[in-house]
């Protein structure tokens, strides 16, 4: 049964914006027991949305357009009358559900609240993450690059490999092109994924990959990453509350990356369906940056 019981299986057509910078894909839209299963037309799901949390950030005859986040980032479109119906009734529900139990609020003793804080006080960092800007994410990168170039550089250059990331990257489209890759020869680790796209690749990681299409899928995951500011939420994770405020309030320069494993990248050599124009002279140039 779904969330509503009096169907077995609810569902329609929508449109689904995942973030801003990304288009509108035509999805199907369909109720699970405590969430929105939003999935691709071969039934693959791309995403779940707690019921509890969806809410109506705008509506018209026409339309209504769900989010499941406060800032109403990530998007639903929907036009089908009676999904729309739906979704609003158990919103209503909540409401409904959420206001008779506010009373209790008031005799939850102080005690118990800070147990709760003590229990998740890991979780409490990720929500400081859109308090630091991209400026600062950048200062994270530079501050801890240096130290990492000092202990596993020099870096490999040539202008023949140079040009050919260059091209690669545009040959992804607009997003890659904020990613940057550089190559330390001695770089113990294949993969790490630095703040704000930087990726830093070893001479033996490149000397060992077959061919330019697990490079593609490493970028793809990072693109992915970068978007979502994955790596600065594992920076995030292992530094204090202190050091985090800190450094939010402009008191640290920037925080420390204690444990570069948490950094690493591992190759899924996942498909990308993209026409790459980046030809073996140029992969070769790539592949041997290190030796120019």
């Amino acid at each position: 049964m779904t969330a509503l019981k009096k169907y077995n299986r609810l569902e329609s057509t929508a449109i689904w914006i995942e973030s801003e910078d990304k288009k509108e894909k035509e999805v199907i839209v369909a109720f699970g027991k405590k969430t929105l299963i939003i999935s691709d037309s071969n039934d693959t799901p791309l995403a779940h949305w707690s019921l509890t949390s969806t809410r109506i950030i705008s509506k018209n005859i026409h339309r209504v357009i769900f989010s499941p986040d406060p800032e109403g980032i990530e998007r639903l479109i929907v036009k089908d009358e009676e999904m729309i119906n739906s979704i609003e009734i158990f919103i209503s529900n909540t409401k409904k559900y959420k206001k008779n139990f506010t009373p209790l609020i008031g005799l939850i003793p102080t005690i118990a609240v800070l147990i709760l804080i003590g229990v998740y006080w890991k979780d409490l960092k990720i929500y400081l993450i859109p308090l630091i800007s991209n400026a600062q994410e950048k200062q994270i990168l530079r501050t801890s690059f240096e130290s990492h170039k000092k202990n596993y550089g020099p870096i490999c250059s040539s202008v023949s490999a140079d040009k050919a990331i260059d091209e690669l990257l545009d040959s992804l489209g607009e997003p890659y092109k904020n990613i940057k890759i550089i190559v330390l020869s001695n770089q113990i680790v294949d993969i790490i994924h630095f703040p704000s796209g930087t990726l830093m690749i070893s001479k033996k990681f490149l000397s060992k990959t077959k061919n330019s299409q697990e490079l593609i899928s490493i970028l793809s995951q990072v693109n992915f990453e970068k978007n979502k500011r994955i790596p600065l939420k594992r920076i995030i994770e292992q530094n204090s509350m202190f050091d985090i405020f800190s450094f939010v309030l402009g008191l640290k320069n920037s925080l420390k990356i204690k444990s570069l494993n948490e950094l690493e990248m591992f190759s899924r050599r996942k498909t990308i369906n993209k026409e790459i124009n980046l030809s073996d002279h140029s992969w070769v140039a790539i592949q041997n940056i290190c030796f120019n």
